[in-house]
């Protein structure tokens, strides 16, 4: 789409009110060289995934944050790549540390990795560590 090469391009939307946050996100991944796709070849060039995110985080203590949010690595594919997940975090700083369970047809970020070699489409509860900056 953009070039030869893989792209992604994502968006986002932060809004809400103490001591509730939301956003809203999508990205779209294309891929500019072939990946196979459970004994087939995906098409070069027109690869795509849309990626949604829709989340709320309620920080009602000081520092310490609770998440929960849906969405789908693959929204053409939605079915096979959903998402649920909460987590809990703390703020030292402008460091979060989170810690949580996501489950669904597509869990995790291996998502990819599942669907595209093996046709498995990752279904199952995964803990799902993450670290966030804010500057």
């Amino acid at each position: 789409m953009f070039g030869d090469g893989n792209n992604i391009f994502a968006a986002a939307i932060y809004g809400g009110f103490d001591p509730i946050s939301f956003v809203l996100q999508y990205g779209l991944v294309t891929y500019g060289e072939a990946r196979s796709t459970v004994g087939t070849v995906a098409p070069t060039n027109d690869d795509t995934e849309h990626f949604i995110y829709a989340g709320v985080d309620i920080t009602a203590v000081d520092n310490l944050l609770l998440d929960a949010y849906f969405g789908a690595y693959n929204a053409a594919e939605f079915a096979d790549s959903w998402f649920v997940g909460a987590d809990v975090g703390y703020t030292v700083k402008s460091v979060t540390f989170k810690l949580g369970l996501e489950y669904g047809a597509g869990a995790s970020y291996n998502y990819d990795d599942n669907y595209y070699k093996t046709g498995d489409s990752g279904a199952g509860l995964w803990i799902v560590p993450s670290i966030s900056v804010a500057w």
